[in-house]
């Protein structure tokens, strides 16, 4: 896949992923001006819904993602026939809730809701399993665009169905309306371009390999389940649902969160699960830098929503401002270590460790239910947060070492130091000026985010840019830096002759003559002058050595040699 091609996939599966909470966002702030009692019902039948829409599914979504990626002639037949297991799970699903419901005192709107779930997770597991098809063949446009519709009609309806005084069931079934809708829209688009042409013959083979996994990917939904959304359930057996609402608020942008760093996963997974089955070497390399930039990434957004979390409560939820503020920045520095969690789950399941995911989720599930029971009777709300945090950082360490011991992705001692170093300042800072106010809040947020953190990366040798160029850029041989594309194809040309992999002043003096040159071909000789100040700075040099201005072809991958041999003289 080309880069370009690549970005504007990324790009679909976000608004795919974020389509659907973004609507639910705005209806939730939309409650939350009408009614407290309202906002915490709507919360927990919701929390039903996710519950019974994951369980159907037998956990097979990475499944289903690294079968189609590497067998995307057979995307059909594994729509029909995982999509068949699916509904006997809803069936399943739907009696199972019906036993619970009998035995709990939820209000009667509350349970009609439920009722409303059971009937949406027939379409709406079928809707799910098409998107996921859709993502797994590098084909995401259909699913952003169903997906956006879908949710403005969603909002729309909810609005005049509150309007003309409807209540918490009338909600659900305008869910259920836009879900049958969507399904419909991407039936019509895989019968269109013949995806489903042959699906329906015999499956064998599939299922053949399917029930080989079940178990694990079952089971490890289930955990996984119990360790999402198990928190809601246990806070609706000891308190109101004006209080379910309060943690609803503060879930809400973690939640978020973690659909666009799902949507990344899930834009990434195909191409490290095809890394897998290529090579152990690819897979490595690709495995460690996605971990490394989704780790930098969700490091500066949780400091970035921590230090704004008032404002958005203040915003969006006046009416029960300023109560749930606190547990609306402790969500977002929760955000960090289980999008990190998250993120081990995907290489386990791209590098086909799916069976001890799930012995790790199970550890995992077993001590975040044990925790739920034993704090949130006594702390409520900050009990589930804690519940949470702390099971999610023994799953995740879990997680992590196995990954290591089995894939050697090399991390070192001392690059664990500096993560935990780099995690401790950011965290301290954030402290220091967490009531500060916004118009320091800002410059602070941009500085580290564009600047300190991605800095303090490459210092400590986390990330290594210059390898990952020297190890990803396709030479072109370039002559000359006409462009930003031949630019660098010069720059990595003279970091790979020079064997450079670090950030210093070496590098530096690879760099900065072909930059300055680039510049002063583009007419810019006040920026090309400045490029050289700098390195006049940085490196003790005679940028005269060597005259930058001529054309590179006489000495193409070797401009800045004859100034280093003098230095070094």
């Amino acid at each position: 896949m080309s880069a370009r091609r690549a970005l504007s996939h990324t790009q679909c599966v976000l608004i795919n992923r974020l389509a659907t909470p973004a609507g639910a966002f705005i209806i939730l702030i939309i409650i939350g001006r009408h009614s407290d009692t309202l906002l915490g019902q709507y919360a927990l039948v919701m929390t039903f819904y996710y519950i019974m829409q994951m369980l159907p599914l037998l956990g097979l979504t990475s499944y289903v993602m690294r079968e189609v990626a590497r067998r995307p002639e057979q995307a059909g037949r594994y729509f029909t026939s995982i999509g068949g297991l699916s509904l006997l799970g809803c069936v399943a699903v739907d009696v199972l809730c019906y036993f619970y419901l009998l035995h709990a005192n939820y209000p009667v709107a509350v349970n009609h809701g439920i009722a409303v779930i059971g009937i949406l997770i027939f379409p709406g597991i079928l809707l799910f399993l098409a998107e996921i098809i859709f993502m797994s063949m590098d084909w995401a446009k259909p699913v952003a665009l169903v997906a956006l519709f879908e949710n403005v009609a969603r909002v729309i309806m909810s609005l005049a169905a509150l309007a003309l005084g409807g209540e918490l069931t009338a909600l659900i079934w305008v869910f259920l309306i836009t879900r049958s809708g969507a399904l419909l829209a991407y039936l019509w688009i895989m019968h269109r371009n013949g995806m489903l042409s042959g699906s329906f013959g015999s499956n064998g083979e599939i299922y053949q390999r399917t029930f080989r996994v079940l178990p694990s990917f079952f089971i490890g939904t289930v955990f996984f389940v119990v360790f999402s959304r198990m928190d809601f359930v246990v806070l609706s057996l000891y308190w109101s649902a004006e209080v379910i609402g309060y943690y609803a608020i503060g879930y809400r942008l973690f939640d978020i969160g973690l659909v666009v760093l799902t949507a990344l996963i899930m834009a990434l997974f195909p191409w490290v699960a095809r890394k897998f089955s290529a090579s152990p070497l690819r897979f490595r390399v690709a495995a460690r830098n996605v971990v490394l930039f989704l780790t930098a990434g969700l490091l500066v957004v949780a400091f970035a929503g921590a230090m704004l979390s008032e404002y958005f409560v203040q915003i969006f939820f006046s009416a029960q401002y300023p109560r749930p503020v606190v547990l609306t920045q402790l969500f977002f520095v929760a955000l960090f270590f289980c999008g990190l969690d998250f993120v081990a789950s995907s290489v386990m399941h791209a590098s086909d460790m799916q069976s001890w995911d799930t012995k790790a989720s199970a550890i995992g599930g077993a001590s975040n239910v044990a925790l739920l029971f034993g704090l949130i009777p006594e702390y409520g709300i900050y009990g589930a947060f804690a519940a949470k945090l702390g099971s999610t950082c023994v799953q995740g360490a879990i997680k992590f070492f196995i990954i290591e011991k089995a894939t050697s992705l090399g991390w070192r001692t001392r690059e664990l130091i500096s993560l935990f170093a780099i995690i401790g300042f950011v965290v301290t800072f954030g402290a220091t000026f967490l009531h500060a106010p916004l118009l320091v809040k800002l410059p602070i947020i941009m500085f580290m985010s564009a600047a300190v953190v991605p800095c303090l990366f490459a210092w400590t040798g986390l990330f290594r840019p210059v390898r990952v160029l020297r190890y990803y850029w396709r030479p072109r041989r370039a002559t000359d830096v006409w462009g930003l594309a031949n630019l660098i194809d010069v720059v990595v040309a003279e970091f790979r002759c020079h064997r450079r992999s670090r950030l210093d002043r070496t590098t530096l003096a690879l760099v900065v003559p072909p930059l300055a040159r680039y510049f002063h071909l583009r007419g810019q000789a006040t920026m090309a002058s400045l490029c050289l100040d700098t390195a006049k700075v940085l490196c003790p040099m005679d940028p005269h050595t060597t005259d930058w201005r001529k054309p590179m072809r006489s000495r193409p991958f070797s401009l800045f040699a004859a100034t280093r041999e003098s230095t070094h003289r």
